[in-house]
């Protein structure tokens, strides 16, 4: 019985997430209370194509989690007409005030122009995208909206590497 509940739960932690490599995820809209831009805008994961897309999901308890990662990517000054960055911060994951948050945000936002912040409030992303709650989450697409990579946590030198190097074939020409 033991072995039965162990291989039953591994299956169902293989199908929990709805995001598969080199296919592009089903569409999420983040409007209203439970979420968009910054900005006030809706915002919809459609809008993940047209060039690169480097995208961070994170509670705001693991916001530093890849913080050098992101520090190296931003020394790379590439191209904003090929390659732009997203973060959604998992508003619903952390015990920090949600007007603080979005203060924060909104100052990010000023300060970095280019990226494009969005709030998810209600983990819709967790529930519709089968993405890891409380964590840090680095997620890399190209011009089609077609993930490349994900990874849930810190990632490695090699991963750092791998990522930098999958923006660079894509926008480096």
């Amino acid at each position: 019985m033991r072995r039965v509940l162990i291989v039953l739960f591994s299956t169902i932690s293989i199908f929990a997430s709805q995001l598969v490599m080199g296919e592009i995820p089903k569409e999420v809209i983040l409007h209203d209370d439970i979420g968009g831009k910054v900005t006030g805008e809706p915002f919809s994961t459609k809008q993940i194509k047209g060039k690169v897309y480097l995208v961070s999901y994170v509670d705001p308890d693991f916001k530093d989690t890849n913080s050098v990662f992101f520090d190296k990517v931003k020394a790379q000054n590439y191209d904003r007409s090929l390659y732009n960055s997203i973060v959604i911060i998992n508003f619903a994951a952390t015990w920090l005030p949600d007007f603080a948050i979005s203060a924060s945000l909104k100052s990010k936002q000023k300060k970095f122009p280019h990226t494009i912040f969005v709030e998810d409030r209600a983990r819709l992303l967790v529930k519709e995208w089968g993405m890891k709650d409380d964590a840090a989450v680095v997620m890399l697409f190209d011009s089609e909206g077609k993930l490349l990579f994900i990874q849930n946590g810190e990632l490695t030198p090699a991963q750092r590497q791998e990522v930098i190097s999958l923006i660079d074939k894509r926008v480096l020409k």
